[in-house]
């Protein structure tokens, strides 16, 4: 079932118009810069038709807040965040993700903020990511961190069906609002 809702939600994501995605991008930062984010936001960059980190990471990075970026180990399935700054050197990992090389963040406590890529949500704020888990397995890690979603609003589907090691976020902003259950 989730391989059909993935496959749908590329389907959908990849069928928004360029000039629609921009200025959907646009209000999903404008939401996302009324959240209290904190100052070290982990955050991936974006590939393909996700929503564009590009703007969102030169914004935290002109606030002053510190940006980490995933990279993942194939070894163990883990993923560690690396502090990124502009001009920091990128490898493209085999997932297709430009990842930094630098050393990782060992101190995971100071992460404030985890902003996560996702294919769907629904109103629980489940969120259906790329089925590699590496979001499941990191969030345990992080457990003060706020953890927001962000998506097209046509990624909202009905209902999910949770795993057990699927873990809920505590936003998920689309270009619609901040859906929340506080």
């Amino acid at each position: 079932m989730k391989t059909i809702i993935r496959e749908e939600a590329k389907k959908i994501r990849d069928a928004i118009p360029m000039r629609t995605r921009k200025e959907k991008e646009k209000k999903i930062l404008s939401y996302l810069k009324t959240l209290p984010l904190g100052k070290h936001v982990f955050i991936y960059k974006s590939m393909r038709s996700e929503v564009s980190t590009e703007e969102i990471i030169e914004w935290l990075l002109h606030s002053g807040a510190a940006v980490y970026l995933p990279r993942i180990d194939a070894s163990d399935n883990s993923m560690q965040p690396h502090i990124f700054n502009p001009g920091d050197p990128l490898e493209r990992s085999s997932f297709g993700m430009e990842e930094p090389v630098n050393e990782p963040l060992f101190e995971l406590s100071l992460l404030s903020c985890v902003i996560i890529p996702l294919l769907a949500f629904d109103p629980q704020l489940q969120r259906l990511g790329y089925g590699g888990g590496f979001y499941d397995r990191f969030l345990p890690r992080t457990p003060e961190a706020l953890r927001i979603g962000i998506a097209f609003s046509e990624q909202m589907v009905d209902r999910l069906e949770p795993l057990e090691t699927d873990i809920p976020l505590d936003y998920i902003v689309t270009d619609s609002g901040i859906h929340s259950l506080i």
